[in-house]
């Protein structure tokens, strides 16, 4: 922390008291100087290749400049030709050839990012969609922040920004870094607003929004880890969308998720009845007794993308991003057969693989419920993502 406040102070930054934000991780922000740092390598390449494309050819203009195209990615210019004076104002890196900021790589996980910047959020803490990782509002001096954007657990892109006054002009710029994310490594990297610059009013009001966005704190990033070595499955995982499976009512389930599309009775031969909700997302299958009181829900089945099941797992996960969200850190994983993940087949806590031969697997973790029943979350992999998600009591 002691670094930080001496870079802070170094740059005439004061970071904001956010309810979201944390202890941080000891690197620093992305300041202009870096920017411009990397701009000029850019275009030292630049100067030293010749371009696939033709900057004339008028589709070569775009909204960002000419696009002058390499093997390592795309330059945009403010001229067609290259001179003293040719600015570069954006560029995007398509390949691992060329390196962006600290090192950052095509292909490097989301982890080593967000380890290359300053960070006060390790937990992600915001809303579905966002999570601020620091916010700087120095104004009417320089600002800066660090933001994630996201579909649930799925990483979707990573921005630094850098808001500095450009002398006397009453001008800021707006540039920055964007890291696309897919399947949890970089697919993309992204300089933009170089030598470009903005209204301090249009500053103020992207720092409101961030503002308002560090405040969110309802959602937060499951905990990973590529050595399996996270908690077992357990309880406090059965909270599904909100829903919590062990104690669920037909009525909360309504509250939730709004009327079901389909709500059926089926008699359970003799011993009570089954309702079944389906509710678009997911269907509830709830078993109670001979008067049809006293419901107990006994399966629930994700049914739509974007419904999250224990640990954000959705329809459309990679095997891979799932298996890091649970403990395996006891099997020998030979890519084939069943495997043992931890604890022992039958006997909850456990947690088992089954692979087959055609991309297919198969992920079970099962748990002692406190009320004495079994529960199985089974998640099923259709060449290697997730196409069905179940929980259900086994007993």
């Amino acid at each position: 922390m002691r670094k930080m406040i001496v870079a802070l102070l170094a740059v005439g930054m004061l970071m904001l008291p956010l309810a979201a934000l944390a202890a941080d991780n000891g690197a620093n922000p992305l300041l202009l100087s870096e920017l411009d740092a990397w701009s000029a390598h850019m275009m030292e390449l630049a100067r030293q290749e010749m371009p696939m494309n033709d900057p004339h050819d008028s589709e070569a203009l775009t909204e960002d400049g000419y696009a002058y195209i390499y093997d390592f990615g795309t330059l945009y210019m403010d001229s067609p030709d290259i001179g003293e004076d040719t600015v570069l104002r954006a560029a995007v890196l398509l390949s691992d050839e060329e390196a962006g900021p600290r090192g950052v790589r095509l292909n490097d996980d989301a982890q080593t990012v967000l380890d290359a910047f300053y960070n006060e959020n390790a937990q992600l803490v915001g809303s579905r969609s966002q999570a601020v990782l620091y916010l700087s509002d120095g104004m009417p001096g320089a600002s800066y922040w660090g933001n994630v954007l996201r579909d649930g657990q799925r990483l979707e892109a990573i921005q630094y920004a850098v808001h500095v006054p450009i002398g006397e002009t009453g001008l800021y710029s707006d540039a920055g870094f964007v890291f696309t994310i897919q399947d949890g490594g970089v697919a993309a990297i992204r300089a933009y607003g170089l030598n470009q610059f903005i209204e301090a009013d249009r500053v103020e009001a992207t720092l409101g929004l961030m503002r308002i966005a560090a405040n969110e704190t309802e959602y937060r990033a499951v905990p990973v880890s590529a050595s399996g070595d996270t908690a077992v499955f357990g309880e406090e995982d059965l909270f599904i969308s909100g829903l919590n499976f062990l104690s669920a009512k037909p009525e909360d389930a309504v509250t939730l998720f709004g009327q079901p599309i389909e709500d059926e009775w089926m008699n359970d031969d003799g011993a009570g009845w089954l309702r079944t909700m389906d509710f678009g997302g997911c269907e509830l299958t709830f078993r109670c007794d001979r008067n049809k009181k006293n419901p107990r829900l006994t399966m629930l089945t994700v049914g739509a993308e974007g419904f999250e099941a224990p640990r954000g797992v959705c329809l459309g996960d990679s095997f891979s991003s799932v298996l890091n969200r649970f403990r395996f850190d006891a099997g020998a994983h030979t890519g084939v057969g069943t495997e043992v993940l931890y604890g022992a087949e039958g006997q909850p806590p456990f947690g088992v693989a089954t692979y087959g031969e055609d991309a297919s697997a198969t992920l079970r973790y099962a748990l002692a419920a406190g009320d004495g029943s079994q529960v199985v979350l089974s998640i099923a992999f259709t060449r290697m993502e997730a196409s069905e998600i179940v929980v259900y009591r086994a007993d």
